[in-house]
Formats: C-alpha cells, structure tokens, sequence
C-alpha cells in the first residue's frame, strides 16, 4: 500500500470542526458484537446439555467421556469470558484518522454430517472478518479489525474520529473537511 501524504491541514480542520469536542466525548461502547456477548451462555447450555446426556446413561468409561465434555465446556466458557472481559477492561482511544485501505478474510470450515438418511452430508461454515487501514495524524498507519457495516460505509480518504479498543475499530465518525 502507497504511503499517501494528507496534510496536516485535513487533520486540524477536523480538529477545528464544531463538532469535535461532542465526538471526541462520544463513547460507542465495547464493540461486541450479539453473538460474541452471547457466546459464552450458547457454551453453557450445550455443555450442560451434553454432560446430561452422556452422564444420565453413562456406564463404565462413558462417564470419563461425560467430565471429558465438561472440562472442554469449563475451559471455553473461561476462554470466552476472559476475551470479553479483556475488551470491555481496555482502554477506549480516540484518535483523528484518513482510511487508506480495507481488506476482508474469508474463511471456511467444512464438518462432514451423517443425517440418519441420505449417509454423509456436508455443512460448511464462512465467516468473513473486516478490516480498515487508518493513517494517524503522525504519519503512523495501523490495521483494524472491524465491522462489516463500517467497511461498507467508509471509503478511502474519509477523514474523521476513529474509536479504537483492543485491536479493533469500534466506530468510526466521518468530517467532511
């Protein structure tokens, strides 16, 4: 990606802009997403479920297969508990940027499936991660995990207030300067 010079002018007319001390003030919250809140309590109840199950008919080695089960939920659960609290515990930066690039990941896993009639089946999952370049007002660029809906908004140039925790980009205010 080619180094682009902005100038120190399109940063302090943000600066100067009326609005930014109100956006400067703003605070988007913790950037996390439904399904990532809502993850932990999703490997709960599946893990209760499983350990139920395996238990409520375990005889001999099955219900070392059964505290297998529970100890895998435990350590997920904990896994997921920790990264929320690490986001929600970092602090928030704001700080004027330009976008200078996006770029998507795409990723796919594929699980082989025995439906009970047809024999095998195939379900593949995608998940597609968003990120945005920022150039900072010093000349330092970073890259950004993002949403989706802020890649789809913004495009490279727009100037504005970037709101930044753990690695991500939580939201991104635009000025038209």
């Amino acid at each position: 990606m080619k180094r682009t010079n902005f100038g120190r002018e399109r940063f302090a007319a943000v600066e100067a802009h009326p609005s930014y001390a109100n956006d400067m003030a703003y605070d988007p919250g913790l950037g996390i997403g439904v399904g990532e809140a809502l993850a932990p309590v999703a490997v709960l109840i599946v893990g209760v479920a499983f350990v139920w199950l395996v238990t409520s008919q375990a005889k001999g080695d099955m219900v070392l297969f059964g505290v297998a089960g529970a100890v895998i939920c435990v350590g997920a659960l904990a896994f997921l508990l920790y990264r929320i609290a690490a986001i929600a515990t970092a602090p928030l930066v704001r700080e004027v940027a330009v976008v200078v690039g996006r770029r998507t990941h795409v990723s796919s896993h594929h699980h082989h499936l025995h439906d009970g009639h047809s024999g095998l089946g195939r379900h593949t999952h995608v998940t597609t991660t968003y990120f945005l370049t920022l150039e900072f007002g010093d000349g330092s660029r970073g890259e950004y995990e993002t949403s989706g809906g802020q890649v789809g908004i913004l495009t490279d140039g727009d100037i504005g207030i970037a709101y930044r925790r753990a690695g991500r980009l939580i939201d991104f205010r635009r000025f038209a300067v």
